[in-house]
C-alpha cells in the first residue's frame, strides 16, 4: 500500500508540474513565465503554532525555500530545536495556487525524529504514518482591508480515531493587519471545529472553540543603512487550553 500511495503522489505532481510549465507558458508578459526562488529563515524564542507548543521548552531556526512561477509554487519549510538535548524537528512541504484574492494549498506536515535512523518519510500506510495531510482555503474577499479568513482540514495521516479512521480535525482562523507608524501589528483568532470522541483532540483541545487568540508585532530594525532585520514580538492565547505564550521572533 506505501508503494502504491507513493506513486500516486509522485504522479500527481508530475501531472502539476506539467500544468505549471504550460500554464507559464501561456503568459503574456515573458517575466511571469521565469521561475522564481526565495530563501529565508526564521528564529524564534519559541515554536508556537495555532495554538500549541509544538517546539517544546527551546528556540527554533525555521528555514525555508519557495520556487514560484506565475501563480503557482513549492515550499519547503522546516523547523529545527536548537540548545536542547530534546530534538524536535518539523518539515513541510507545501504546493498553493494563489490569486489576488485566493488560494489554494496542499500541506504535508512531517516530524522525523533525530534519534532513529531510519525515519521513514515514504511511510504512507493509514495506521503507521506519521504525515498528515491537509487541505487548506484562504480568502482576502476586501481590496483595501487587509484581512483575510482561512480554513483547513486534515484529509490523511496520523490523525485518527483508536478504530483507525482519520478525522478530518478542521481549523478556522480570521486576521488582520494594520501599519501604525515603524510597527506593523497582526491580530488573530483561530478554532478547532471538531468535538473530540475521547480524550484530547488534534489540537489537544477538549471541545470546540477558540485555541489561537494573539497579536504580532514586528518592527524592522536598522542594522546599516542597507540592512535591516525584521523583529517581531507575539501574544498568543489559547483560551481552550487557558495558556498564554509570548515569544520572539527575528526574520532573515
Amino acid at each position: 500500500m506505501r508503494n502504491k500511495f507513493f506513486y500516486k503522489i509522485t504522479i500527481l505532481f508530475i501531472l502539476i508540474f506539467h500544468f505549471v510549465s504550460v500554464s507559464g507558458q501561456e503568459k503574456n508578459e515573458e517575466e511571469e513565465n521565469l521561475m522564481k526562488m526565495d530563501v529565508g529563515a526564521d528564529l524564534v524564542s519559541r515554536y508556537i503554532w495555532r495554538g500549541q507548543n509544538s517546539g517544546g521548552a527551546a528556540p527554533s531556526i525555521q528555514p525555508s525555500v519557495t520556487f514560484s512561477i506565475g501563480d503557482f509554487s513549492i515550499n519547503a519549510w522546516g523547523a529545527n530545536s536548537i540548545g536542547n538535548n530534546q530534538m524536535i524537528q518539523e518539515v513541510d512541504l507545501t504546493l498553493s495556487y494563489s490569486t489576488k484574492y485566493f488560494s489554494v494549498s496542499f500541506v504535508d506536515y512531517f516530524l522525523p525524529n533525530d534519534t532513529v535512523s531510519n525515519n521513514k518519510f515514504f511511510e504512507f500506510d493509514k495506521d503507521a504514518t506519521t504525515h498528515v495531510f491537509e487541505t487548506q482555503i484562504k480568502i482576502t474577499p476586501f481590496e483595501k482591508i487587509p484581512a483575510y479568513l482561512s480554513f483547513s482540514m486534515n484529509i490523511f495521516g496520523a490523525d485518527t480515531k483508536k478504530d483507525g479512521e482519520i478525522v478530518y480535525s478542521k481549523y478556522l482562523e480570521l486576521g488582520y493587519s494594520k501599519d501604525c507608524g515603524k510597527f506593523a501589528f497582526d491580530v488573530f483568532a483561530g478554532a478547532a471545529l471538531d468535538e473530540p470522541d475521547e480524550g484530547k483532540g488534534y489540537y489537544a483541545n477538549e471541545k470546540i472553540g477558540i485555541i489561537n487568540l494573539g497579536i504580532t508585532a514586528t518592527k524592522n530594525v536598522e542594522i546599516t543603512e542597507k540592512f535591516s532585520l525584521p523583529i517581531k514580538t507575539s501574544v498568543v492565547v489559547n483560551p481552550e487550553s487557558e495558556n498564554i505564550y509570548v515569544f520572539l521572533g527575528i526574520s532573515f
